[in-house]
């Protein structure tokens, strides 16, 4: 899939991987996925970067339960569910929509914080998650807005095309295709090798 042309670590690319994160693969002959986010039931909303379309697909079976056509018809990229609410990413327009995912009417939306250049972006319970060429903008969001609360640095010479929460800490997939695993306090306390350079985006917990 696609990528912002001005990403930190889009150039890197490794020539062996001696240790890297196992893989299992659920379904295979996907679309171009730029972004993903898990709906609960085994069911997850993935981005189609080309046909410019979100899908909703039941991992048990990979068939396709629900479309939604991809407001702003530009770069669609990153998804993560926020208070019910489905939350696309659109770095061409540097938008982020709130979407009912049962009618897949757009609710309303608001500027992204930080610059277009990276593309990951999850939540918690409270708070929503967006990388960008300085780090990762933790920000809330209202109708009227959003509100960015604050940041965390960016790896060395790398940031975030794919980001997601796993059991309180946060999981960054690197354009240098290095998989980071980042705690609360900014600090990264884990990585592994992923991608032989930027191959592939959109994560999910």
């Amino acid at each position: 899939s696609s990528d912002p042309p001005s990403a930190i670590g889009l150039d890197h690319r490794r020539e062996t991987t001696n240790v890297a994160c196992a893989r299992e693969n659920i379904c295979s002959s996907l679309p171009a996925i730029n972004g993903e986010a898990w709906a609960g039931a085994n069911q997850v909303w993935q981005t189609d970067f080309y046909d410019k379309v979100l899908t909703l697909r039941d991992l048990t079976t990979c068939q396709v339960i629900k479309r939604c056509a991809v407001p702003g018809l530009d770069s669609p990229s990153e998804l993560t569910m926020w208070q019910k609410k489905l939350v696309l990413y659109d770095f061409g327009t540097g938008l982020l929509y709130f979407i009912d995912p049962d009618s897949c009417k757009v609710l309303w939306t608001c500027d992204a914080p930080g610059d277009n250049s990276a593309e990951g972006l999850t939540s918690d319970t409270d708070f929503l998650y967006k990388a960008a060429g300085d780090g990762v903008h933790k920000f809330t969001s209202t109708p009227n807005g959003c509100v960015d609360l604050g940041i965390c640095p960016n790896p060395v010479g790398d940031s975030f095309d794919g980001l997601t929460m796993c059991q309180g800490n946060m999981v960054g997939l690197g354009y240098s295709g290095t998989l980071y695993l980042v705690n609360p306090n900014c600090a990264i306390i884990g990585t592994c090798p992923l991608n032989s350079g930027a191959s592939g985006n959109g994560l999910a917990s």
